[in-house]
Parts: C-alpha cells; sequence; structure tokens
C-alpha cells in the first residue's frame, strides 16, 4: 500500500507503480518486505516512516536496471515514480538485455508485444 493511501491523503495512479515496485522486490527476493515481521509492522515502516527494505540477493543476480526501476517505483515521493508507459519501455529493456546476455532462453514474452 502507497504511503499515501495509507494515510488517507489524495492519491493518483502512481499508487499502482508504487504496489509494482513491491511485487517486483518480493519476486526477486523471493520474501515480503522486512519477512518475517508481521504485515501492520512493515506498513508503518514503510508508509509512516519510509524504510524500504535492502536487497539481498547479490547484485549479479539479477539486472540492476531492475533495482534502479523498483527503487523508482516504491518512492516515497509520488512524482518520482515512473508511468506506466515508462515501466513498460524499461522492462522492455530489460529482458532485452537480459536476452543478449543469455539470461533468457527466448520463451519469455511481455503480454503486451
Amino acid at each position: 500500500m502507497a504511503p499515501e493511501v495509507f494515510k488517507d491523503e489524495i492519491f493518483d495512479r502512481s499508487v499502482d507503480a508504487y504496489s509494482l515496485g513491491i511485487m517486483l522486490y518480493e519476486m526477486i527476493e523471493g520474501v515480503q518486505p522486512f519477512h518475517p515481521k508481521p504485515t501492520e509492522e512493515v506498513v508503518k515502516m514503510m508508509c509512516l516512516e519510509g524504510k524500504r527494505p535492502s536487497f539481498k540477493i547479490k547484485a549479479k543476480s539479477y539486472p540492476p536496471d531492475l533495482k534502479e526501476l523498483i527503487e523508482e517505483c516504491w518512492d516515497e515521493r509520488p512524482v518520482v515514480r515512473p508511468t506506466f508507459s515508462e515501466i513498460i519501455v524499461r522492462l522492455d529493456r530489460i529482458v532485452a538485455n537480459c536476452s543478449k546476455q543469455g539470461l533468457l532462453k527466448g520463451t519469455f514474452k511481455f503480454p503486451w508485444k
């Protein structure tokens, strides 16, 4: 949940980018942020204290551009978060770079392609 939603403030579509950043983090790390802390405590840490989880998986295991995208998506400031048009372009670029490096076997395709 984006901080502005938790705080019952006015929000826009950027809250979805925030949620995507959290989901991408969970996919890379294989755990929820700040696991094993209770959800209520995690929401407080992220929404009220502005904390973000650290990346524990070695950077060599995933593209650095993906880490950068995640961090922008979950930025506390909604204006910093990328739009979904930007996210699509960047994810396309990340997948293309992974393919060039032999990290993908050509079986993965985005549904919008």
